[in-house]
């Protein structure tokens, strides 16, 4: 699909961001995005989205002269932000959530039906630890979506980044800390691939004995008067 668009351009720590209206949809140019986010082969990035939000339009240049680019939708746009290592990433996408979209919701023209369908919903629900809690999980679900399974072996060093990764993403779910089951079986990371429970057990104590991470014993009644210890993981408060 080719559009002819007028573009609005936000800017984003002095890089420009470049948006458009398209049926009442927000649009962003994908190119602005990746520069933002430190994405060097914006081609590969584009191929990881979903192809029903990707576009074209034509634009003009520094220079004056008609360009094609490549335009991305809302959610393609934090498919973006998730493949971004880049520590600015999370205020990228807090800059476009909380200044770019109530902006251009201010002006009357972006309210599309779903978003307001999900408002709705939202405000009637009473259960929202649910669906603070489902959100989590989509989210966590959309960020390995978006990154293709690798066929090379994993290096320990990025089993302990995963699983402190794991842990910090799930953690609010689980106040007590996780074990190795709800990190090998809740986080799509780790359930995606054939690591046993054993390998994230070891590389989970070699964490407890750097400090990166906390072991937590508790203690869950499972008959009356008959209680069972278990052992759960958390991060060290303040990480």
């Amino acid at each position: 699909m080719n559009n002819k668009t007028a573009l609005s351009v936000f800017t984003f720590q002095n890089h420009p961001v470049r948006t458009s209206i398209i049926d009442d949809e927000i649009w962003f140019v994908v190119s602005d995005a990746c520069k933002v986010l430190d994405i060097i082969n914006v081609s590969q990035a584009v191929d990881r989205l979903d192809q029903d939000g990707v576009c074209t339009t034509e634009v003009i240049d520094s220079m004056g002269r008609k360009q094609n680019a490549t335009i991305a939708n809302e959610p393609n746009l934090y498919r973006l932000i998730f493949q971004s290592r880049k520590p600015d990433a999370k205020a990228f996408q807090d800059w476009v959530y909380k200044e770019v979209l109530p902006s251009i919701r201010k002006t009357g023209e972006y309210s599309t039906q779903s978003s307001q369908l999900a408002i709705q919903q939202f405000a009637q629900s009473r259960d929202l630890e649910k669906i603070i809690k489902d959100l989590r999980k989509e989210m966590r679900d959309i960020k390995q979506l978006i990154t293709p399974l690798e066929k090379q072996p994993v290096s320990r060093q990025e089993l302990k980044e995963r699983v402190i990764e794991a842990i910090r993403d799930m953690q609010e779910d689980y106040p007590d800390g996780l074990n190795c089951t709800e990190i090998k079986e809740g986080y799509p990371w780790f359930s995606q691939r054939n690591h046993s429970t054993d390998l994230i057990w070891h590389i989970i104590n070699k964490l407890v004995e750097q400090g990166l991470i906390e072991r937590n014993t508790i203690r869950r009644q499972i008959m009356p008067h008959h209680f069972r210890e278990e052992l759960r993981y958390r991060l060290p408060k303040g990480d």
